[in-house]
């Protein structure tokens, strides 16, 4: 099963969705899009993750502007600061090491807008 994810914005605005429904989501992305969450565990652990910390932010960012073109809630209002999302898909990658860093990414975003009720 093919598991890219990227630009689940709209899914996002548009309603329920469960965290298994995710995994059977097909779309593109850019950049990244193969990157295993084991290799961002190690390029974090060497210090070698500038971009795809860049990349994963850039990814929650779009999703939040996104979502506020429908009135939805800021998933990034409560968030203290970037460290605090790296740090999640930290966790979560090394607890799936062979997951694609969108899918973690993209599960991040679920999180967060779960905290919001939205």
């Amino acid at each position: 099963m093919k598991r890219t994810i990227a630009a689940l914005v709209p899914l996002l605005m548009a309603g329920a969705m469960t965290l298994a429904s995710a995994q059977d989501i097909v779309v593109n992305v850019v950049g990244f899009q193969h990157t295993s969450c084991g290799t961002w565990t190690q390029a974090r652990a060497n210090h070698q993750s500038a971009e795809m910390e860049f990349w994963a932010m850039g990814f929650v960012s779009g999703a939040n502007v996104a979502r506020a073109r429908e009135n939805a809630v800021d998933i990034l209002k409560d968030v203290g600061d970037a460290e605090a999302l790296l740090s999640w898909i930290d966790n979560y990658c090394h607890s799936k090491p062979l997951e694609l860093l969108p899918v973690a990414a993209t599960y991040l975003v679920i999180e967060l807008r779960g905290r919001t009720h939205q």
